[in-house]
């Protein structure tokens, strides 16, 4: 291998190690500093003024007379190296000055920030000063003459980022998974030492740089400084646009390739893979450009019409992809998502960043035109790119998506490049302010046509809830800002979701708010004496609400997006105004750094993040023990857990990560597949009558009602399993951590989800031996309820997993024969008081629809109030004569009633017009007591084809009538 090929393979592989850098410092500093974007701008303003600063210094530096440029660029890599090693210990000590300060800073937005730029410059600003130096110096030593400075240089720059490319895919999709954020670290650390002692070595063959052969010469431009420097300037503001268009690509994207670890990783690599083909692509043909400040005018116009024409497509990634990868999604669901990812990017920034590579080499072709100044000269043109570009991230995050939301600043950008374009082409002929005003006019009046004449709207139009399905949802509130992109979208039945960044993080429906609820009042319940409580999220602000309805002192909420505090209001009915409580204290920030760095202690700590595998800092061994310092002696712990999309593997690891830190725990179930995973460090010890006592309490009471778990037996009835069973559940699975974030890479499948919930119902334990009750009644009805609520949870399973609604309904049946006056399970079988209450408003607000009727003659049969249903089928009836679920009903009482020749007589008329196995079933029964054996036969053999369990919901509701008759 000659020297030169040597030296692009190194710089090949130097852009590989690079970017595992760049993915592994953003990670750990998030742990560090948190998730929020100011903490994300800090990082990345301080890591790319970094590059920028390298490049300036060590561009200099190179062109200093008998410098070697590749005994330095060993130099560069070797220090790269030496710091990835170091990079653990600074962080530690970043992590100790930070909870230090934290306290004295915490109350200023700027104290805090400068701490934050303090933090990030000791632990970045060298690497990555050393990282921006290797294309100056590699290019000084590469240069040949003055004909081929774009064309070595876009090669080498192009090289490297495909190196990127490499690097960035590795990382996202194996190093992570597999060896961890450390041993990642190692890897590159290992992969930069070996490049600059191979560089070293081969340096010894290059005693002076070639590129000094001619110290003397004075190169040659066709162009005037002036027309230089403001090809410079043009090339600075590129830099700006091309980063803001990364942030604002990524931002509509999320609504496509959703947020997780896979979907970054797809975006950053089409992004880096369009600039390095650009470069290399277009590089060989630089030399012979007569025009380049033309061309590279023709690039920007055409990046911006490539920029604009983005807009439109996120529109057509639907149809395109779901029609492409349809054949893919029972065969392997994992590669159908990662190439949907993959492709999507692509699909969106491939054209428009390959014309940005291409504009690489042609500017370097019109700036770097003396060959002693090749390091300075690049060195300030990469400067200026990459320094301009810290200015375009913040620019495109805090100022354009809330100014004019994410479609529109990509539109405007789009602008900007085209006017840029169009001053760089008069660059090419016209010189004078004067003669350039005609032309500038023409391109203004171009962009601004083609940013008012493009039709735009809120990036979450691209999510799930609006494709496809017209008219089904509507946007009641959209927030794009800083933070990210909030929104509440209601549905065609009223239900409201909360979306943010794509992500349906809370809906207001009944189950949902029974999960909150317990995420609440359950920890607070168990907890003997709460007084501090902090809540990591505010979502609808249910979970908050609930907590001050407690005897506490004070409820912290942490929320990363401040704008929930105006989403609130559409939560009302279920928030009550929340926001404005004397109890409650709301911080901006993220949850996960602020137990870092704050010194309180909290009695209950809650936290309902969206999935952990959009969660990188939460659900980790490490943030379990920063709950744990965090914590009072008596203090408790309530997690929400998901495995929604999840292997078992992966739950299981879920529930370790927080096993290993506590001595105690228990999972409580809320359905099949959201569970309250409750820690302490204190065994579990329900104290029944202060239970009684405490969930009495108005408010407490209330909030409680509204999802029928105000009875101290319901709740206590969804314990599922202790301390021990959950340690030998959890027995030899590894656990996540920082370090190696296995749930971020969790494989999406739904394969082992019913399995999940069905070993939990098995698996189930009684409460009792934590009750401290020393009433009998009370033991006995505890266990009724026990009993009653482990048929809750399998026909939950049932109803959830397979879709066996009637089979469900006879779990629940026999739930209910336990304990008649359970409201949880009346509410499953649609008639506990909230399902009365709703119906009674349907009646009233349209006294004239016969549907409601229908219904609550339904719930009446339930309740044993036959007289009372018979009656609400006949008004509802005299609406409509013929309304099938009336006379569907109204047959089914008379079955139950045993008015066999009344059951026929109503159901004769419509058995055949309905789609029911409920009907065929009651109408072949009464048949064959009619002695109508043969026509029986017919009814039943399809009532059974289609619904195995008819005959045992028809004997459960008839058991069910005698215990209601009697209660009457």
């Amino acid at each position: 291998m000659n020297l030169y090929t040597l030296i692009l393979a190194l710089f090949l592989f130097s852009g590989v190690s690079g970017l595992i850098y760049e993915v592994v410092w953003s990670r750990m500093f998030a742990v560090l500093l948190g998730t929020s974007v100011y903490a994300v701008a800090t990082v990345l303003g301080v890591f790319m003024g970094g590059m920028a600063l390298g490049s300036w210094f060590f561009g200099r530096l190179a062109d200093r007379k008998g410098a070697n440029g590749l005994r330095i660029y060993a130099f560069l890599e070797l220090g790269i190296a030496a710091f990835a090693l170091a990079l653990p210990a600074l962080i530690h000590l970043s992590n100790w000055i930070y909870r230090l300060l934290w306290p004295a800073v915490s109350e200023s937005s700027v104290a805090l920030l400068a701490l934050r730029v303090l933090l990030a410059v000791l632990v970045l600003i060298i690497p990555s000063a050393l990282m921006g130096g290797t294309l100056p110096v590699l290019s000084r030593h590469l240069l040949r003459g003055l004909g081929s400075s774009g064309r070595e240089i876009g090669l080498l720059y192009g090289i490297n980022t495909i190196g990127a490319v490499l690097g960035v895919l590795l990382a996202g999709f194996y190093l992570l998974e597999n060896f961890g954020l450390r041993k990642s670290l190692w890897a590159a650390g290992g992969l930069s030492a070996v490049i600059g002692l191979l560089a070293l070595l081969a340096s010894a063959r290059v005693p002076e740089d070639k590129a000094n052969r001619d110290e003397n010469a004075e190169g040659s431009t066709q162009y005037s400084r002036s027309q230089v420097r403001l090809v410079l300037l043009l090339y600075g503001l590129s830099g700006f646009l091309a980063l803001a268009l990364e942030v604002l690509w990524t931002r509509s994207l999320m609504y496509w390739v959703s947020v997780d670890a896979w979907a970054f990783t797809s975006m950053l690599a089409a992004f880096l893979c369009g600039l390095g083909l650009g470069s290399v692509i277009f590089a060989p043909f630089v030399p012979r450009l007569a025009r380049p400040v033309l061309v590279f005018g023709v690039l920007q116009v055409l990046i911006g019409l490539a920029t604009a024409a983005s807009v439109p497509l996120f529109a057509e990634l639907p149809e395109v992809w779901e029609s492409t990868y349809a054949d893919w999604e029972a065969n392997d669901p994992l590669l159908r998502k990662m190439a949907l990812k993959l492709s999507s990017s692509f699909f969106i920034m491939l054209l428009p960043t390959l014309l940005m590579g291409m504009s690489f080499p042609v500017v370097c072709r019109i700036y770097v035109h003396r060959p002693k100044s090749v390091g300075s000269n690049l060195g300030d043109l990469y400067a200026l790119n990459t320094g301009a570009a810290i200015f375009g991230s913040i620019a495109a995050g805090f100022w354009l998506i809330p100014w004019l939301g994410v479609q529109k600043s990509i539109l405007l950008l789009a602008g900007a490049y085209m006017l840029s374009g169009v001053v760089a082409c008069q660059v090419e002929f016209v010189r004078g302010i004067g003669r350039q005003l005609p032309g500038l006019t023409a391109g203004f009046a171009m962009a601004a046509a083609m940013y008012f004449s493009i039709e735009t709207g809120p990036a979450v139009l691209q999510g799930k809830e609006f494709r496809g399905q017209p008219g089904r949802y509507k946007l009641l509130y959209v927030n794009e800002g800083a933070a990210g992109s909030l929104a509440v979208i209601e549905n065609e039945i009223g239900t409201r979701i909360l979306n943010v960044n794509g992500i349906i993080t809370a809906i207001n429906n009944f189950r949902d708010m029974q999960v909150h609820r317990m995420l609440s009042h359950l920890p607070l319940l168990i907890h003997p004496d709460p007084k501090e409580v902090l809540v990591v999220g505010f979502g609808m602000g249910s979970t908050v609400w609930g907590c001050c309805q407690h005897e506490v002192d004070q409820v912290d909420v942490v929320e990363l997006m401040q704008a929930e505090q105006e989403t609130a209001r559409y939560f009302a009915d279920i928030n009550h105004g929340v926001i404005e409580h004397d109890k409650l204290e709301f911080i901006e920030g993220d949850g996960r750094n602020y137990l870092l760095a704050s010194p309180k202690e909290y009695d209950v700590i809650s936290f309902n993040a969206i999935h952990p595998r959009f969660s990188a800092n939460l659900y980790t061994r490490d943030f379990y023990e920063l709950c744990f310092e965090r914590m009072s002696d008596d203090g408790v712990l309530c997690a929400w857990l998901t495995q929604n999309s999840m292997l078992d593997a992966e739950w299981r690891s879920l529930c370790a990560s927080l096993v290993s830190v506590f001595p105690h725990s228990s999972i409580w179930f809320s359905n099949p597949e959201h569970f309250c995973l409750i820690a302490s460090k204190k065994e579990l010890a329900v104290d029944l009558e202060d239970w009684k006592s405490r969930m009495a309490r108005v408010g407490t009471y209330d909030d409680l009602r509204e999802s029928n778990l105000e009875d101290p037996m319901v709740l206590l009835g969804r314990f599922m399993v202790g301390t021990k069973g959950l340690q030998d559940y959890v027995q030899g699975v590894a656990v996540n951590t920082d370090d190696l974030p296995l749930i971020e890479f969790a494989r999406e499948s739904k394969r082992d989800e019913k399995s999940i919930a069905e070993e939990l119902v098995r698996m189930r334990e009684s409460v009792l031996p934590y009750v401290q009750s020393s009433s009998l009644s009370d033991r006995e009805r505890l266990l009724a309820y026990e009993e009653s609520s482990i048929w809750m949870m399998r026909g939950q399973v049932v109803e959830w997993y397979d879709r066996a609604s009637l089979a469900a309904r006879c779990s629940y049946l026999r739930g209910l024969l336990q304990t008649p006056d359970n409201q949880d399970l009346r509410h499953y079988l649609d008639f506990s008081w909230l399902v009365h209450r709703k119906v009674s408003r349907l009646i009233a607000t349209n006294p004239e629809d016969p549907a409601p009727l229908a219904f609550r003659g339904k719930m009446l049969v339930l309740e044993g109030d036959l007289a009372g249903a018979e009656s609400a089928f006949k008004a509802a009836l005299s609406l409509s004569p013929g309304f099938p679920p009336a006379h569907v009903e109204l047959g089914i009482l008379h079955a139950l009633a045993d008015q066999t020749e009344a059951c026929v007589e109503v159901l004769a008329s419509i058995v055949d017009r309905v789609n029911d196995p409920r009907t065929w079933f009651v109408y072949a029964e009464s048949l064959r007591r009619l002695g109508r054996a043969e026509e029986s036969a017919l009814y039943l053999e399809r009532a059974k084809a289609v619904e195995p369990a008819v005959a045992e919901w028809f004997q459960l509701r008839r058991e069910l009538l005698q215990v209601m008759l009697k209660q009457r």
